[in-house]
């Protein structure tokens, strides 16, 4: 089982999901329903350079994005960034961006492997953003 570490940063309107090791639906579905139960971000980063989402297969994509359309905060529109480490992690990044659209989630997805790139497209100042992290 992997872990998700949740960092919300409300000045900035940011959700920071940390994760590592090897990640399971049950790993994503709780990061997910921690942020989302109550007055959510608008702005998401899921940094999962350090996990490995190998054992996640389409059918735990649709049962995450499943239980994200049952949540009541979801209709709120935000802006999504995920970061990988791998090519398995962008393809099954680019899955789940197709099943949330699937399930009618109002997000824009942007996937990459750069935190940098992540940042800015979700117009971040990165040197704020860093600070806030590390003391967060």
């Amino acid at each position: 089982m992997g872990k998700v570490e949740t960092i919300i940063d409300r000045s900035k309107d940011l959700t920071l999901n940390k994760a590592s090791g090897p990640l399971t639906i049950e790993d994503l579905v709780g990061a997910a329903k921690k942020y989302l139960s109550k007055d959510p971000t608008g702005k998401v980063l899921w940094d999962l350079k350090e996990a490995d989402g190998s054992a996640l297969s389409r059918g735990d994509l649709q049962e995450f994005h499943h239980h994200l359309s049952e949540l009541p905060t979801i209709s709120q529109k935000r802006k999504i960034a995920i970061v990988v480490s791998r090519t398995l992690g962008y393809g099954l990044s680019r899955m789940s961006e197709a099943y949330a659209t699937s399930e009618a989630i109002p997000a824009e997805y942007y996937i990459t492997y750069s935190i940098e790139e992540a940042m800015s497209w979700l117009e971040i100042d990165m040197t704020k953003a860093k600070n806030s992290i590390q003391n967060g």
